[in-house]
């Protein structure tokens, strides 16, 4: 580290630069990445565990996801959760960035919201209760969720299925 202060010392212009350089290196440091940890083939499908692991060793969350064999084409989402001290620091997005890099022939992602993604699509769905059509009042509604967002930076836009069940909502998206 002593190194890399004297380099950035002598590279760059003003002390302004320096520290931004090392505000910069600092939040790169403190990253995490995405883990594989392991993957399960059964008979009808194979399941996929992601861990997101910080540079400390802790686990910010985890990632279950399968894909069925008469239906490659779809990413099934089992289970996905960001521990709370770590959301809304795009964790979710660094998951599905990883799993559509694994399986770039995919053109669909299913599963089910529930929890934080939930509560903000109940508030949504209340506040668009003006839209008459069910479907289109969903889908309104989807998109204020963090869920849809980490999907659509992925590609995933095109929402096909939105279903309300009570506690959650089960969704299909295209792309």
């Amino acid at each position: 580290m002593k190194y890399l202060l004297i380099f950035l010392l002598l590279t760059t212009n003003t002390q302004a630069d320096t520290c931004g350089l090392l505000q910069a290196l600092t939040q790169e440091l403190s990253r995490g990445f995405v883990s594989p940890l392991e993957t399960t083939t059964l008979s009808t499908h194979t399941r996929y565990k992601l861990e997101y692991k910080m540079p400390d060793g802790d686990s910010a969350g985890n990632l279950t996801y399968s894909i069925y064999k008469d239906d490659p084409k779809t990413i099934h989402v089992d289970y996905l959760m960001v521990w709370p001290k770590y959301r809304n620091k795009g964790i979710n997005n660094e998951f599905f960035e990883a799993a559509v890099k694994a399986h770039p022939e995919v053109k669909f992602m299913e599963g089910e919201m529930a929890g934080t993604n939930f509560n903000e699509f109940q508030k949504a769905f209340e506040q668009f209760s003006f839209i008459r059509n069910t479907f289109e009042r969903c889908k309104t509604a989807i998109r204020s969720t963090p869920a849809y967002k980490a999907r659509a930076k992925v590609g995933f836009i095109n929402i096909l299925k939105c279903e309300v069940n009570g506690e959650w909502v089960s969704i299909i998206m295209g792309r």
